[in-house]
């Protein structure tokens, strides 16, 4: 028996919708992907009397939210589905494996850059930005 409750990503999904909550399209074939990440924004306080001659933070009540990248195979159905995407606002799914998952509003901001290997296969690569509202983790049942 295990003494960890990790699971691997194998089975993962990447889905978009027009709407939020909308039946979602899945991108096909993907296997590396990244999830939002949050970061809060603070600005320095620090004063001559800070305690301990410590630095100071505030807390300013705005955060920030990371782009969202992912690698697929590449096939030509597959591609022109994703350049017809390029700066079209989606809802965005992430579904891991357990059935949580990860939903945010954003576009494709930046497609390609992957070599066409001559004894591989040839990847895409897109970035997905997050253009308004924050990150909902809905864990799985």
């Amino acid at each position: 028996m295990s003494a960890t409750n990790a699971i691997s990503g194998k089975g993962s999904t990447l889905g978009y919708a027009s709407t939020l909550g909308g039946s979602a399209t899945l991108v096909s074939e993907v296997f590396d992907l990244s999830v939002p990440e949050w970061n809060g924004d603070h600005f320095d306080a620090t004063h001559f009397a800070s305690p301990s001659s410590t630095g100071e933070k505030v807390k300013t009540g705005w955060g920030e939210l990371s782009d969202v990248s992912f690698k697929l195979n590449y096939f030509k159905t597959q591609a022109a589905t994703i350049y017809g995407l390029r700066n079209v606002p989606k809802y965005w799914t992430i579904t891991l494996p357990d059935s949580s998952t990860i939903q945010f509003y954003g576009e494709i901001s930046k497609l390609g850059g992957d070599q066409v290997p001559n004894k591989d296969r040839i990847i895409q690569s897109a970035t997905i930005t997050i253009i308004s509202g924050d990150i909902t983790f809905t864990a799985g049942s």
